[in-house]
């Protein structure tokens, strides 16, 4: 093996800048066989991407510099660092050596990566020909990381093509055999799935050797999987590469591959990033069409970040990012500015917790829009949905974004405030490292916007407190978009939120008394419910909007009573008789109430007049019976039981007779609440190991159609006791309140 190592700007590919070159350097020696590679690499102050070349030659024929020379130039005077390797020929060697040794290739640049300044999460493979199929495959098989693949050319549905062309003799050299369970394996399309890295397809139209409908073939595959992919297609092109240098019309695959991988791997146009004040480089993030930039004021510990993007929103982000690796608990806060007026309303300035830098990487954020929206967003796993908390302030003048453990945190305050907790999101656990940055997204694909970053601090989270404290988000979630809103932040605890008949007001309790909140946010006001000073989270509104049913434990040895009071407030008028009782709903007619109590030491549910008089008992099974409540057309009472063994959610006719059980999964499900028009059902879901239905818990509100008994997650958060107890629909079945807990050290 020969080593040979140079810091000079090359006759080769005649790079604008100082790079390092090496020669035949070995990464792996399968079977006794040594591979080689070379690399260009440009000087960098920041870690930067690179690509790894794997040149043609129908898996029998080439090496590291033939059939792909045209490619050295282009990456280099675009200032992208590259390896070009050797892998193992046919007939000598079948599949699956060749394809193996490409993944031996990536796995030797990432362990070796800190060497030369590169990006381990940040690599690219990218082939022509029989080493367009190798990439393919070794990017779809997916058993080595990449983030994204070119494939010029390439065979990657083997099966279609010996239908498409008939027999060839390179692929029957390539292969062990040609049993059908062969060609698929050895067949990149036979690995399509959501997660895979971006891959882009190019492809001549006038190619005799490999159908360039293979290309959108494969492409739509992976779109219908949910993957990213493009095609670009050469009108008239043949087959080969560096056939194409003749003429000029084939040229426009150079600029193209240079844009892509950019935008694909985060690097900026010309000579790679420098350190950026306090963040390691600056790049651009998924499809972006404009380049973005990012510059740093030392004196007012400021920075500028230009971003273009259609959106960081669904399974994939497009934006400009600066960015550092970190690991532990952190912190970052800035005030945030639009210098510009006007722009698009959505465009987003961003202080970001993320992954990695793939377009797909699991996120957190604090998102200033620029209508003056502010919101936490975040995605809890890679190629996931976006979610996002907005908060109940709007344009604060300073902003911060906290990890503590698997929590990310939202936190508002004025230009000269120290910021308060704003939101919070659910569980979500970060591998170490990570990036902390700001980022930049313009809302619109072909537009840049800017915005000002001032004051920026990045530190480790502040140290926690001996003891944490409780804080409780009021919040309300649209069932459709699962888009979540803060109604109010309040230090303690509150639970288990109603909505007014008329959609303006939420109620809830904390510390034994009931309150009124407008929905919209504001101040909240305690309802006078006389001698009743310890209601606990069982209450709900009338059908009609006049009365309030509660459940109070003042009186009778603090066992709790079910009494109702006027909504406006008043003196309450008991309505059970014995003790403990919990109240859960309301008939249709406002006639009956229905509540779980305890009676010889079994949990049932049971009914009473409204005015009073004999309960009736409605179950009878072993075990825990809780949660009952009717359907809007009073045809049906919803509950949940444990009576086989976990926690399912139930229902029967309002007499007691025709139980059925609803929900069968390996979940703990408590409190369905039916919503107002009947189509649905939201429920809150415990794990599996999680006994009763305590507070402080990661926790999942659930939906199901009752028209095909579908189930999605709304959200995750943490919560549990106090989260959905009692009805929480609006009335236009729109949203449903909850409240969420935080243990805020």
């Amino acid at each position: 093996m020969i080593a040979r190592l140079v810091v000079l700007a090359l006759a080769l590919s005649a790079p604008i800048w100082p790079a390092v070159e090496l020669k035949d350097v070995e990464f792996a020696r399968p079977a006794g066989v040594s591979l080689t590679l070379d690399a260009w690499i440009p000087e960098s102050a920041a870690t930067q991407p690179a690509v790894i070349l794997v040149h043609g030659g129908g898996w029998s024929a080439g090496d590291k510099r033939t059939y792909i020379k045209p490619w050295f130039p282009v990456l280099s005077d675009a200032g992208i660092a590259w390896f070009t390797i050797n892998y193992r020929l046919a007939p000598q060697w079948k599949h699956p050596a060749a394809v193996e040794d490409v993944e031996a290739a990536v796995a030797w640049v990432r362990a070796n990566a800190a060497k030369w300044n590169i990006d381990p999460e940040r690599l690219a493979l990218m082939g022509e020909s029989a080493g367009g199929h190798l990439v393919a495959l070794a990017g779809a098989r997916a058993k080595v990381k990449v983030r994204a693949v070119v494939d010029f050319y390439g065979a990657n549905d083997l099966p279609l093509i010996n239908i498409q062309r008939g027999p060839s003799k390179n692929l029957e050299n390539y292969l062990p055999d040609g049993t059908p369970e062969t060609v698929r394996a050895a067949s990149p399309a036979t690995y399509i799935h959501r997660g895979m890295p971006q891959f882009l397809f190019i492809h001549g139209t006038g190619d005799k050797a490999v159908p360039w409908q293979q290309s959108p073939a494969m492409c739509d595959a992976m779109k219908t999987a949910g993957a990213q992919c493009e095609v670009f297609l050469i009108e008239g092109a043949p087959h080969g590469v560096s056939g194409w240098e003749a003429q000029p019309e084939f040229q426009v695959w150079k600029p193209k591959v240079v844009s892509w991988l950019r935008a694909a791997l985060g690097t900026s146009q010309g000579q790679p990033s420098a350190a950026l004040g306090m963040f390691e480089g600056h790049a651009d993030i998924g499809s972006v069409t404009r380049p973005g930039s990012a510059a740093y004021d030392a004196g007012a510990r400021s920075y500028t970040i230009t971003g273009s993007g259609e959106n960081m929103w669904g399974a994939a982000d497009a934006f400009h990012f600066a960015w550092k690796k970190v690991s532990g608990d952190v912190a970052l806060s800035a005030g945030i500015a639009f210098p510009k007026p006007g722009g698009n309303a959505h465009r987003k300035a961003v202080l970001m917790i993320r992954q990695s830098l793939d377009a797909d990487s699991a996120y957190a954020d604090v998102a200033l829009h620029g209508d003056g929206l502010t919101s936490i967003q975040y995605r809890d796993a890679r190629g996931a949905a976006t979610h996002e908390v907005q908060a109940n302030v709007t344009a604060p003048g300073r902003l911060r974004i906290e990890k503590r453990g698997a929590y990310f945190y939202m936190l508002l305050g004025g230009e000269d405030q120290e910021p308060t907790l704003a939101a919070g999101t659910g569980r979500m656990e970060f591998q170490e490292p990570f990036y902390v940055g700001l980022g930049v997204c313009s809302h619109d694909k072909d537009a840049s916007e800017t915005a000002v970053f001032s004051n920026v601090e990045l530190s480790p989270a502040p140290p926690s407190a001996a003891q944490p404290v409780l804080y409780s988000a009021l919040e309300t979630i649209s069932v459709t978009s699962t888009d979540r809103r803060v109604v109010r932040i309040f230090p303690g605890r509150i639970e288990a939120p109603n909505w007014t008949p008329d959609g303006v007001d939420l109620l809830y309790n904390s510390g034994g008394g009931i309150y009124r909140i407008p929905a919209s946010g504001g101040t909240p006001a305690l309802i006078d419910t006389g001698f009743a000073t310890r209601n606990n989270n069982d209450h709900g509104i009338s059908p009609d909007g006049k009365w309030l049913a509660i459940s109070d434990q003042s009186q009778e040895k603090r066992q709790s009573l079910i009494y109702v009071v006027p909504l406006a407030g008043g003196t309450p008028r008991r309505v059970t008789a014995l003790a403990p009782s919990y109240w859960h709903g309301w008939s249709p007619d406002g006639q009956t109430l229905v509540y779980c109590a305890q009676r010889d030491g079994e949990f049932d549910v049971y009914s009473i007049p409204t005015a009073g008089g004999e309960e009736t008992r409605l179950t009878t099974a072993k075990g825990l019976d809780d949660g009952p409540e009717f359907s809007p057309d009073g045809m049906y009472i919803y509950f949940n039981s444990d009576r086989t063994g976990r926690m399912q959610i139930w229902r029967m006719k309002p007499d007691g007779s025709g139980q059925e059980q609803v929900t069968s999964d390996d979940f703990n499900n408590w409190f369905a609440h039916p919503s107002p028009d009947g189509k649905r059902l939201v429920f809150l879901t415990f794990e599996k190991d999680v006994q009763g239905h305590p507070p402080n818990k990661d926790v999942y509100l659930r939906m199901m159609n009752l028209s095909d008994g579908k189930i999605t997650v709304l959200a995750r958060l943490f919560g549990g006791q106090g989260t959905i107890n009692t009805p929480s629909w609006s009335p236009d079945s729109r949203r449903v309140a909850f409240v969420s807990h935080h243990l805020f050290r």
